[in-house]
């Protein structure tokens, strides 16, 4: 089974929340990590709030989850049942083998 690496970038508004969904995940226990990243666009000022226009990026977190291929759909269908008015964005990257 292919291995991949399932990433969710998230508003920072809503860490705590896209957390206690992961972790609440019910087919089994999820590891997921999770850092703040700092995004970079052209038109940041159309909805952003004081404090990134000064720094002029926009802080989000990144959820990164390393899994089985068949599992990262129902975990994608599972996020977006659970928080169906959230905004993210998801990313699926194929795990290469270190072995030889």
């Amino acid at each position: 089974m292919q291995r991949c690496l399932l990433k969710f970038i998230v508003d920072e508004n809503l860490n705590d929340a896209f957390t206690d969904t992961l972790l609440a995940y019910p087919e089994h226990d999820l590891q997921l990590t999770s850092y703040l990243v700092q995004t970079h666009h052209q038109g940041l000022e159309l909805n952003a709030d004081i404090r990134e226009l000064v720094s002029g990026f926009k802080q989000k977190v990144m959820f990164e989850i390393t899994l089985g291929e068949g599992e990262c759909q129902s975990i994608h269908k599972y996020v977006k049942a659970e928080l169906p008015h959230a905004e993210f964005q998801a990313q699926l990257l194929p795990l290469l083998s270190l072995e030889a």
